[in-house]
């Protein structure tokens, strides 16, 4: 197979997997979410969709900005929210106060952003019979739902591709740490047998 032929091979084995990963992490988080009798499931969906990037070190830094963002948005929402009870405050008022509170967190950290648009999930989806507490935890459960199959598959994905050597795993700095460290034990294994029995059979034959 020339290079050019290889080269084309990955590309698209890259945009299959993309693809593919992508359909399956939005329908398994679905279903996980549903499962958990999810009040709004498309939540799992979508956050599996967000953490979904195209390199298994993007979708990690992904996975810990979503978990990190989400838990700061639903922590503020909970606490503006009692203190504007305890105020007296109306919810516009109160989703300006959180919103701003996020945005100074968020200020330069773009990864921990999405507190921004968790605190708005919080506040304006708690029902007459549901409490902010448990809407706080229903949103950042379905979140982490979704930033578990998204990055899980990610992960397996790329394992696989790596002892496959296949699309952009073939490369050393595409790898996952674990399974790269694997291959690479496995490869120097390898190679250390096959100078052992080139050594025996050259002594073989002296």
């Amino acid at each position: 197979m020339s290079q050019i032929d290889r080269e084309t091979l990955h590309h698209y084995v890259d945009r299959t997997n993309f693809v593919v990963r992508c359909a399956a992490s939005a329908t398994l988080a679905w279903y996980a979410a549903v499962l958990l009798q999810s009040p709004h499931p498309v939540w799992a969906s979508m956050s599996a969709l967000i953490v979904s990037q195209e390199t298994v070190h993007a979708t990690r830094s992904s996975v810990s900005g979503r978990v990190a963002g989400t838990l700061i948005g639903a922590l503020v929402a909970l606490a503006v929210n009692v203190a504007g009870d305890h105020w007296q405050l109306a919810v516009p008022l109160q989703l300006a106060a959180a919103v701003g509170i996020c945005a100074i967190i968020a200020m330069g950290r773009p990864a921990i952003r999405v507190c921004l648009w968790t605190c708005p999930l919080v506040l304006l989806t708690t029902t007459s019979t549901e409490s902010p507490f448990l809407t706080a935890v229903y949103r950042t459960a379905e979140v982490l739902i979704g930033v578990i199959i998204g990055g899980l598959l990610h992960l397996a994905e790329a394992s696989l591709m790596t002892w496959l050597r296949l699309g952009r795993y073939r490369l050393a700095e595409e790898q996952p740490e674990l399974p790269g460290r694997l291959l690479e034990a496995h490869l120097r294994g390898v190679a250390q047998h096959k100078k052992d029995v080139e050594n025996m059979l050259h002594q073989g034959n002296d």
